[in-house]
């Protein structure tokens, strides 16, 4: 997950020092430097206040709900191999006490890299992808259809006899 990178130390004392030695002001050092003036200001406001002008750690975001429930999330996973993500938030939500969502579920699935493949030996699902029996006999009624409505658009039945 990237995101903007912090300015370099060197840039930003460069800028510092261009300004406190009135070589030029603030916008001037902007357009200068390419960099936008309120980041000029709060660099000048740190330098002034700490004596540097170093980027602030990055603090991270925020944490991860599921996390205290890693044990919980395993022992469902393990005795119910192939529950849906919604049945595994509700397993974990009565074990826990922590709502979560299908999509916090999976996130967190990933990160213990726990699978999500369903077992063979469960029964087929009844919807299928690609080419099956169905499908292809829906293919040919609808064949069957189209060639009827344009048969029957080229070469109207005629009611006179």
């Amino acid at each position: 997950m990237g995101g903007m990178r912090a300015y370099s130390t060197d840039l930003r004392e460069r800028v510092i020092e261009s300004v406190e030695s009135d070589e030029c002001n603030i916008p001037e050092a902007a357009r200068r430097y390419k960099v936008s003036e309120p980041s000029i200001e709060r660099w000048l406001a740190r330098h002034r206040k700490t004596g540097t002008c170093a980027p602030l750690p990055h603090t991270g975001g925020p944490s991860r709900k599921l996390a205290t429930a890693e044990a919980a999330i395993r022992a469902a996973v393990k005795a119910q191999p192939d529950a849906t993500l919604q049945e595994l938030c509700e397993l974990v939500e009565k074990e826990t006490k922590i709502k979560s969502g299908s999509s916090m579920m999976q996130r967190e699935l990933g990160r213990l890299k726990l699978p999500r493949k369903k077992s063979r030996s469960m029964p087929a699902s009844g919807i299928r992808r690609g080419c099956n029996a169905s499908a292809t006999s829906f293919g040919k009624q609808w064949q069957s259809w189209r060639w009827n409505t344009s048969n029957f658009w080229m070469n109207p039945v005629s009611t006179s006899t």
